[in-house]
């Protein structure tokens, strides 16, 4: 027990710094709707009013901790009963560090802007996503985007041959769709010129973000070369006050 109960400072330690990077992402992605249902489930099976806590603010999170692990852990263990009590402690709260760091990891992947301009080659590429339903039975949630591409820099026509996407969802799925021209399509774009679409992703949670890049085709030069899409978000309607997580749905497509 004593090897287990020198782990008490570094574990608590690490969870004030994940809970204070939290707070960073919270306050990044102006929501604190950032966890999946199973993570809500387990927090409040598990850390009875850490999502009050959360939705609150950093201060009170904080404070919950000190109260959950740091003062109950911070004694001696005594009797078998306060040792056992301590390790179901300590084993709570490594569960909760890992609740926390892989809810991190996925936000500190996602865009908390629903918009993104990005010039690459001379080719510019502007999109804005937009929110327009939530779709339990089918899918989740149904994202608009609108993309524009401008030759604003190759002084010969460039054409956009095929397209690749990579949609993350806010459990932390990965999909990739690649495929020829964009809604059926092969735009040519001579100097100065500007092609605009939209087009739609479902999406199993209700946030995510997108990224990706259009191989273009050199006309006169006859080469090939890729234009990059910056990340953006998919961002629903604001829910303050609220620490509910996503809904479960599908597969991710991209027409």
């Amino acid at each position: 027990m004593a090897d287990r109960h020198s782990l008490v400072k570094p574990v608590y330690r690490a969870l004030v710094a994940a809970t204070k990077r939290l707070a960073s992402e919270i306050e990044r992605h102006k929501t604190n709707d950032v966890f999946s249902l199973s993570e809500v489930s387990w927090l409040q099976d598990n850390t009875p009013g850490a999502l009050r806590a959360i939705n609150r603010g950093r201060d009170a999170s904080l404070a919950l901790l000190r109260q959950e692990f740091r003062i109950p852990l911070a004694g001696e263990p005594g009797s078998v009963q306060a040792q056992e009590d301590s390790g179901q402690r300590l084993d709570q709260a490594l569960s909760l560090l890992a609740v926390l760091n892989r809810r991190l990891a996925v936000l500190q992947t996602h865009s908390a802007s629903d918009h993104s301009d990005n010039t690459s080659h001379g080719v510019r590429v502007e999109v804005q996503s937009k929110f327009q339903v939530m779709d339990q039975i089918h899918f989740g949630a149904l994202y608009h985007y609108r993309v524009r591409i401008r030759n604003e820099g190759v002084n010969e026509p460039v054409q956009l041959v095929s397209r690749q996407w990579v949609i993350k969802d806010f459990d932390g799925n990965i999909q990739e769709v690649i495929g020829p021209g964009v809604i059926g399509k092969q735009p040519i774009l001579d100097l100065g010129s500007e092609f605009e679409y939209m087009s739609y992703t479902p999406l199993p949670s209700k946030r995510g973000t997108m990224h990706g890049s259009f191989l273009m085709l050199a006309c006169n030069s006859n080469r090939l070369f890729d234009v990059q899409v910056g990340p953006f978000g998919l961002i629903p309607p604001p829910r303050p006050h609220d620490a509910l997580g996503v809904m479960k749905g599908q597969s991710l497509t991209e027409a």
